[in-house]
């Protein structure tokens, strides 16, 4: 075979084994963005974010894998940069309360240049936050 030929047959079986090589790696774990991660809560200047036990039911923390909140935890399913400047993301996530589970999409906002002010914007509500930690 000409060496064009040869070219064509490994670029053929490349695309051909490429989808096995990603399979056998396993789906890619999601995650929550690094610049979220943290305790977060509306009013830390009230001392809140200084005593861990303190019972907030607003506050929750994002670890790379769950946002914990006061009586339910969240884990993100999908997660989408739809903003540079402002930072935002838009996640899916499966969220867990009460025994259920549900699907929820929320949009996460770090709208200040030191990216100590968190909003988060649902179908329902929006609220914003300041790092704790």
């Amino acid at each position: 075979m000409r060496k064009a030929n040869w070219i064509v047959v490994a670029a053929w079986l490349g695309m051909l084994l490429l989808p096995d090589v990603a399979l056998a790696a396993g789906p890619k774990k999601v995650v929550y963005p690094k610049e979220l991660l943290g305790v977060w809560d509306v009013v830390p200047d009230q001392g809140r974010c200084k005593v861990s036990d303190e019972g907030s039911d607003v506050r929750f923390e994002l670890t790379p894998s769950r946002l914990i909140g006061y009586e339910d935890w969240a884990e993100p399913l999908s997660v989408v940069l739809i903003s540079h400047r402002p930072k935002a993301w838009r996640i899916k996530s499966r969220l867990h309360i009460y025994e259920e589970a549900f699907e929820v999409y929320k949009i996460y906002s770090l709208p200040s240049k030191t990216d100590s002010v968190l909003a988060v914007v649902s179908s329902s509500q929006a609220n914003v936050y300041d790092r704790c930690r």
